[in-house]
Protein backbone atom coordinates (compact mmCIF):
# COMPACT_ATOMS: atom_id res chain seq x y z
CA UNK A 1 0.00 0.00 0.00
CA UNK A 2 0.83 3.41 -0.67
CA UNK A 3 0.85 6.03 1.41
CA UNK A 4 0.81 10.05 1.42
CA UNK A 5 1.16 11.73 4.70
CA UNK A 6 -0.01 14.96 5.05
CA UNK A 7 1.03 17.10 8.35
CA UNK A 8 -1.25 20.67 7.82
CA UNK A 9 -0.78 22.09 11.60
CA UNK A 10 2.58 20.81 12.85
CA UNK A 11 6.39 20.66 12.44
CA UNK A 12 7.40 16.72 12.82
CA UNK A 13 10.21 14.53 13.25
CA UNK A 14 9.81 12.09 10.43
CA UNK A 15 11.81 8.99 9.97
CA UNK A 16 11.40 6.13 7.10
CA UNK A 17 12.75 2.52 7.87
CA UNK A 18 13.51 0.17 4.70
CA UNK A 19 12.04 -3.10 5.05
CA UNK A 20 12.86 -4.64 1.69
CA UNK A 21 15.05 -8.01 2.81
CA UNK A 22 16.74 -7.72 -1.12
CA UNK A 23 18.15 -3.95 -0.49
CA UNK A 24 20.94 -2.27 0.22
CA UNK A 25 19.24 -0.42 2.66
CA UNK A 26 17.48 -2.82 4.59
CA UNK A 27 16.96 -2.08 8.43
CA UNK A 28 18.50 1.04 7.74
CA UNK A 29 16.57 4.51 8.25
CA UNK A 30 15.95 7.78 6.81
CA UNK A 31 14.56 10.97 8.63
CA UNK A 32 14.56 14.31 9.05
CA UNK A 33 12.39 17.61 9.75
CA UNK A 34 8.85 17.98 7.86
CA UNK A 35 7.87 21.90 8.21
CA UNK A 36 4.01 22.45 8.78
CA UNK A 37 2.00 24.26 6.08
CA UNK A 38 -0.14 23.71 3.06
CA UNK A 39 1.42 21.85 0.37
CA UNK A 40 3.70 19.39 2.96
CA UNK A 41 3.31 15.86 2.50
CA UNK A 42 5.59 12.57 2.60
CA UNK A 43 5.12 10.10 0.41
CA UNK A 44 5.80 6.20 1.77
CA UNK A 45 5.73 3.55 -0.91
CA UNK A 46 5.33 -0.17 -0.02
CA UNK A 47 8.30 -1.55 1.76
CA UNK A 48 8.61 1.24 4.07
CA UNK A 49 7.52 1.80 7.67
CA UNK A 50 6.68 5.52 8.64
CA UNK A 51 6.55 6.64 11.97
CA UNK A 52 7.14 10.25 13.37
CA UNK A 53 7.71 13.09 16.42
CA UNK A 54 5.46 15.86 16.58
CA UNK A 55 7.36 18.91 17.54
CA UNK A 56 3.94 20.34 18.98
CA UNK A 57 0.31 19.00 19.04
CA UNK A 58 -0.54 17.60 15.51
CA UNK A 59 -2.59 16.78 13.13
CA UNK A 60 -1.68 14.46 10.85
CA UNK A 61 -3.49 13.09 7.81
CA UNK A 62 -3.10 9.74 5.98
CA UNK A 63 -4.45 9.02 2.56
CA UNK A 64 -3.68 5.34 1.22
CA UNK A 65 -4.17 3.44 -2.30
CA UNK A 66 -5.68 0.59 -0.77
CA UNK A 67 -8.15 -0.34 1.96
CA UNK A 68 -6.62 -0.11 5.44
CA UNK A 69 -6.76 -3.43 6.93
CA UNK A 70 -4.95 -2.99 10.39
CA UNK A 71 -4.91 -6.84 10.96
CA UNK A 72 -2.24 -6.40 8.02
CA UNK A 73 -0.12 -3.80 10.02
CA UNK A 74 3.01 -3.86 11.95
CA UNK A 75 4.40 -1.90 14.61
CA UNK A 76 8.12 -1.27 15.20
CA UNK A 77 9.15 -0.04 18.52
CA UNK A 78 10.36 3.69 18.35
CA UNK A 79 13.22 3.26 21.07
CA UNK A 80 14.56 -0.71 19.58
CA UNK A 81 18.14 -0.65 20.21
CA UNK A 82 18.97 -2.30 16.50
CA UNK A 83 17.09 0.21 14.29
CA UNK A 84 18.60 3.39 16.64
CA UNK A 85 16.57 6.02 15.50
CA UNK A 86 17.69 9.41 16.55
CA UNK A 87 14.47 10.99 17.65
CA UNK A 88 14.84 14.43 18.18
CA UNK A 89 13.24 14.21 22.01
CA UNK A 90 14.66 16.31 25.07
CA UNK A 91 16.60 14.66 27.13
CA UNK A 92 14.49 13.11 30.47
CA UNK A 93 11.31 13.08 28.07
CA UNK A 94 9.55 10.42 27.18
CA UNK A 95 7.19 10.79 24.38
CA UNK A 96 3.20 10.81 24.50
CA UNK A 97 2.33 7.34 22.78
CA UNK A 98 -0.52 5.48 21.32
CA UNK A 99 -1.10 2.22 22.81
CA UNK A 100 -0.81 1.23 19.42
CA UNK A 101 3.06 2.88 18.97
CA UNK A 102 3.70 1.68 22.91
CA UNK A 103 3.02 -2.03 21.79
CA UNK A 104 5.35 -2.15 18.67
CA UNK A 105 7.66 -5.53 18.05
CA UNK A 106 11.09 -5.47 17.91
CA UNK A 107 13.20 -5.06 15.02
CA UNK A 108 14.61 -8.85 14.95
CA UNK A 109 10.99 -9.92 15.86
CA UNK A 110 9.64 -8.20 13.14
CA UNK A 111 12.50 -9.30 11.09
CA UNK A 112 10.86 -13.09 11.17
CA UNK A 113 7.61 -12.05 10.89
CA UNK A 114 8.20 -10.76 7.63
CA UNK A 115 10.43 -13.18 6.23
Amino acid sequence: MHRIIIYPSCEVEGGRQFLYPASPTFGRWQGGLLPSGEGVALWVPPGLAHGFYAVDDAIVHYKCTTRYHPENQHVLAWDDPDLAIEWPIPDGEMPVLSSRDASGRSWQLTQKILA
